[in-house]
């Protein structure tokens, strides 16, 4: 079953399929009232765990979603929630599968950010959709270099399971980002450096923003590490018209420079 949102028009089959065509009304992605496919969607007054400190058992191997405060904030964050700490064996296990060719491993890593995604709309309580699923995206020299869009395969497989396991047509893959100009690839930048690559660098395609107005988007991307991808995505989609927007990964690196994070327990 396909559960991409199409830019283009058709009519919706199957539980998680919707077709938009540009241009069109906002209600052609379709409401869906359905209960929440949260199996606990009260938010909570989380407590804070430093990285490094209490909950640092993610970096090997343990973790659990947990909502990401920045510390000091970052103007227009969207509200973060990540499965665990950027360490090994999530580490390894996240570079081998975007950047050493091992797909496979989108089968260990879509649980870990299915969990992260449940519990960010959970805590928003989002119990309608629905929900675009909004993957963060990479720059033109990296999906050149790749050769595919790894992070929309691991968010196709996401919204997949989720809709499986539940039966709920809630969540909707939609990617509506893309760069708007070069950027350089962000790793090894420094915080300050990553901020400036990233300034106004995304932009919804045109033909999405009839599916993007008015509604609720979950950007997604593998790991959160100065927060500037995902404050950068959220500008951009909050300008296209989004209704709110929050945010989802499968890990939080350990930042030893500013900004630094804490992570906030949502149980």
């Amino acid at each position: 079953m396909d559960h991409r949102v199409s830019a283009g028009h058709g009519s919706s089959t199957g539980a998680a399929r919707a077709s938009s065509r540009p241009g069109a009304g906002s209600g052609e992605v379709g409401e869906c009232h359905t209960p929440c496919l949260i199996s606990s969607c009260r938010p909570s007054a989380p407590g804070v765990i430093a990285p490094g400190g209490r909950g640092a058992g993610a970096a090997t191997g343990r973790g659990g979603p947990s909502t990401v405060l920045p510390d000091p904030p970052l103007s227009g964050q969207p509200v973060t929630v990540a499965w665990g700490l950027y360490g090994d064996p999530l580490r390894a296990a996240v570079t081998a599968w975007k950047d050493e060719g091992r797909r496979d491993l989108l089968a260990t890593l879509a649980p870990l950010l299915a969990a992260a995604v449940e519990v960010a709309c959970g805590s928003a309580g989002w119990t309608r959709g629905p929900v675009l699923i909004v993957p963060a995206p990479s720059s033109s020299r990296s999906t050149r270099v790749r050769g595919d869009t790894p992070l929309v395969d691991l968010a196709e497989a996401v919204v997949a399971a989720l809709t499986a396991r539940t039966g709920l047509a809630m969540l909707r893959l939609a990617p509506a980002l893309r760069p708007s100009r070069g950027i350089r690839d962000q790793a090894g930048l420094s915080a300050a450096s990553r901020a400036v690559n990233l300034r106004r660098a995304h932009v919804v395609a045109s033909p999405w923003l009839p599916v993007v107005q008015g509604r609720r988007c979950l950007i997604v991307d593998d790991v959160l590490t100065t927060g500037t991808t995902l404050t950068e995505s959220a500008r951009a989609l909050v300008q296209a018209g989004a209704h709110e927007v929050r945010a989802a990964t499968v890990a939080m690196s350990r930042r030893r420079a500013s900004p630094r994070f804490t992570a906030a327990s949502t149980r």
